[in-house]
């Protein structure tokens, strides 16, 4: 899964199709403009975005038969800038044990 959004602000997620390419709703895409969306991936809060998880979006690819006023086919296709196989990882967590 990946969140999108503009100026740090989570408003959508999407989820990858292939290692360059991830599914979303083409509603929240263009509410925001095309041009502010910053794509994050493998962050756990605002504060963990840097340049190996923070993407930009190289293409877009609506479904031809989206119809924005029904929502009727809302989903597009974003082919990111670069792809994620270099930098994934899991995040570290803190395990708190209760017993």
């Amino acid at each position: 899964m990946i969140s999108y959004g503009y100026k740090r602000k989570h408003i959508c997620v999407g989820t990858f199709t292939t290692s360059e390419y991830v599914l979303t709703a083409a509603h929240c895409l263009y509410s925001i403009g095309i041009s502010n969306i910053e794509i994050r991936i493998c962050i756990t809060n605002s504060n963990d975005i840097s340049y190996e998880n923070l993407f930009s979006i190289q293409k877009v690819i609506l479904h031809k038969d989206c119809n924005p006023n029904t929502y009727k086919n809302d989903i597009v296709l974003i082919r990111l800038d670069r792809s994620i196989i270099q930098m994934l990882y899991l995040p570290h967590f803190t395990y708190i044990y209760i017993y």
